[in-house]
């Protein structure tokens, strides 16, 4: 007689859901990390600050396309959080490249249109640290996609028994950079620029004070968190128990021995000889349990 480890089963509530590998339920449905979740959100309001910004024609020639990279981010991370492909990691270090650009064209250039010529003056008047800022700026966009691209090319790198993969940490210091250069800049806004000809308004130096003080720290925890979160012994237990294994030796009997619930049981529960657990003394003793 052969029998289901559903007879077994301490409670029958066990069978309303199962988990993730990182402990997400599957009646969600996702196969990425629940913190690619986290980061998609994050970019998403990124998104939205730069929408707003270009919506009160605030250097319209960078917020436009940085709104457009803030939400494809935001698209990539809830789209490897759903389906957890890797070419999500392209497709960011795609938009962190295109970053890069923006970055150094408002360095050399200004806040000017592409056919609008370059305003040099910049790197000679009050403007000169927000300029230097930019390309700090560029560097740190670069160095994330990079971290993206050798997570896609090195999917085990750096994996241990306690910690993910190395590129969650390094992207996770790459991001925190943010928190002083966005600080920075409001700071500077107003104490450099505040009653000349390049005065910033209160609502652009308010969205830099956001973005460094509550959204960036976000993010940079949330990539420490899935550096710590995954190592190869941190995976949450399935909450049921796996299939059992049916000893082909033509006894009447079930191997339970592979399972963890079950190899834990006293054998006086019903263990026979050969290893196995005699079908009608386990079945009586997961009803004992149950009740």
């Amino acid at each position: 007689m052969k029998i289901s480890p559903r007879e077994l089963a301490p409670s029958s509530k066990l069978d309303t859901k199962t988990e993730n590998a990182d402990g997400g339920s599957r009646l969600f449905k996702h196969k990425g990390h629940w913190q690619l979740g986290v980061r998609g959100c994050t970019a998403l309001l990124q998104c939205l600050l730069s929408v707003l910004l270009f919506m009160n024609d605030i250097d319209q020639p960078h917020t436009i396309p940085l709104s457009i990279c803030q939400l494809g981010s935001s698209c990539s991370c809830y789209h490897q959080f759903a389906t957890g492909k890797p070419f999500n990691f392209i497709v960011r270090a795609f938009f962190s490249m295109v970053r890069v650009f923006l970055a150094v064209h408002t360095s050399v250039c200004g806040r000017r249109w592409p056919d609008e010529g370059c305003d040099s003056q910049g790197w000679s008047d009050e403007r000169l640290p927000f300029r230097v800022l930019h390309l700090f700026a560029a560097l740190r966009m670069g160095l994330n996609a990079l971290s993206l691209v050798m997570h896609y090319w090195h999917p085990k790198s750096g994996i241990a028994s306690y910690h993910g993969h190395e590129q969650l940490y390094y992207r996770g210091i790459v991001r925190g950079l943010g928190v002083p250069l966005h600080l920075l800049r409001g700071s500077l806004k107003e104490a450099l620029l505040e009653d000349t000809a390049y005065a910033r308004s209160d609502l652009e130096k308010l969205v830099n004070f956001v973005r460094g003080a509550i959204i960036i720290p976000i993010s940079t925890w949330s990539l420490i968190n899935q550096y710590w979160d995954t190592g190869k012994k941190s995976s949450a237990p399935s909450c049921h128990p796996p299939t059992p294994v049916l000893v082909d030796d033509g006894a009447d009997r079930t191997d339970f021995q592979s399972i963890p619930f079950y190899a834990s049981l006293d054998t006086s529960l019903g263990a026979s000889p050969g290893g196995g657990y005699a079908p009608n003394r386990a079945k009586a003793a997961g009803k004992e349990l149950a009740l």
